[in-house]
């Protein structure tokens, strides 16, 4: 299916807006395009995400934000911050490329290449929007393979294990509480505020401290 007249009413928000850059350079090592890099996680994001409606324009620069020249892809984010935080902390987990929350750029600056809206991810390919279709998951986790290693389990105490698909999506030290606790409620469709990370005295952490003192206050080593 595809259309070659905008089939959804596209975001076109005046001012500047925040953006996830990602390192081209690094991308076309790999040999990925940028499709190949973020469409999995767009879809999967589509799917999950309880609000109806988000546009990333694309612009592309030289940019030193990697602490190194190289091409960036800033993926400008017209849509809901939850989207923004939810999409932003999990290609971030992604090992092809490096990427980053970067600079506020207008989405007039940019050119619109995917957009969001009713479950499903677009992208526009020669003049034409078409669905990005995958089946990936933002949160994986092998159920099976986790039953059968718990019935291999002896007597002796067990030891705490993270199935490997599951560690790869582990929230980094350096991301924010804040963001964290919004991108939960976002997957999991929960109501804003409900979501709260707690030391072990009870008290919940503020929005800006970083995951690497909830750790640390819980004498927790991933």
């Amino acid at each position: 299916m595809t259309h070659s007249m905008t089939p959804f009413k596209l975001q076109v928000s005046k001012g500047a807006l925040p953006t996830v850059e990602i390192d081209m350079d690094m991308l076309d090592k790999a040999g990925l395009t940028l499709d190949d890099f973020v469409g999995p996680v767009l879809s999967a994001l589509a799917r999950c995400s309880p609000h109806p409606s988000c546009t990333i324009y694309l612009y592309m620069t030289n940019s030193v934000n990697f602490m190194r020249h190289c091409w960036s892809a800033f993926l400008i984010i017209d849509g809901k911050e939850e989207v923004l935080n939810a999409f932003g902390d999990a290609i971030r987990y992604k090992k092809e490329s490096e990427s980053r929350f970067s600079d506020e750029i207008p989405a007039s600056q940019g050119t619109p290449l995917y957009h969001l809206q009713d479950g499903t991810a677009w992208v526009m390919e020669d003049g034409e929007w078409k669905p990005i279709e995958s089946d990936e998951q933002l949160i994986e986790y092998d159920y099976e393979e986790e039953e059968e290693e718990s019935e291999e389990e002896t007597d002796a105490a067990p030891a705490t294990r993270t199935n490997s698909k599951s560690r790869q999506r582990a929230a980094r030290n350096d991301a924010r509480v804040g963001g964290i606790k919004k991108t939960i409620e976002t997957l999991f469709g929960l109501p804003e505020g409900s979501v709260a990370l707690i030391g072990p005295d009870g008290r919940a952490l503020r929005a800006d401290a970083f995951i690497r003192t909830l750790r640390a206050r819980w004498d927790y080593n991933d």
